[in-house]
């Protein structure tokens, strides 16, 4: 019975180890299998990203011949026009921009100018008055010079002239 159960032992460890090998043999296929499928689909989304990118560029390649010489002329064409406007453009904005400095310089001349001529009139009603205090110094010293002479003469006759004696005394 010993032996019997021994056996019944065995077997059912013998059964337990194919039973683990079949599923370790199992989740061998099963990874192998998913790697084969994520293989498979990384493969058909890289050819498909190729395929779109291989379409994609040669839709561009057909667009760029239908682009023919004549629209590349007139696009280059375009380009110039579009260049000699943004020049003049700023040729104008420039040229506006010295007509306002130029005008300016002219207002800050004018206002110089205006008043050097304020100094100058200054200067001269300054010029005039100062002249016109020495006439007048000078015609009132010749005033009081006359004045002077006139009373010296009228002193000095007054000293000529003897005292007349007193009427009546003798």
């Amino acid at each position: 019975m010993q032996l019997e159960n021994q056996k019944d032992q065995q077997e059912y460890q013998i059964k337990i180890a194919e039973l683990q090998q079949k599923v370790q043999e199992l989740q061998t296929k099963y990874q192998t299998q998913t790697s084969i499928d994520s293989n498979k689909n990384a493969t058909q989304i890289a050819m498909a990203d190729i395929n779109n990118a291989s379409r994609e560029r040669v839709a561009s390649i057909n667009a760029g011949a239908q682009l023919g010489a004549d629209q590349m002329a007139m696009a280059h064409e375009q380009n110039q026009t579009a260049l000699a406007a943004s020049n003049a453009a700023q040729q104008d904005i420039r040229q506006h921009g010295l007509e306002i400095e130029q005008q300016a310089f002219q207002q800050q001349a004018q206002q110089v100018q205006s008043q050097i001529a304020a100094q100058q009139q200054a200067a001269q009603a300054e010029q005039q008055a100062t002249q016109q205090a020495q006439q007048t110094g000078l015609e009132h010293a010749v005033t009081m010079q006359q004045n002077d002479q006139q009373n010296q003469q009228a002193l000095a006759q007054q000293a000529i002239v003897p005292p007349t004696p007193p009427t009546g005394a003798i």
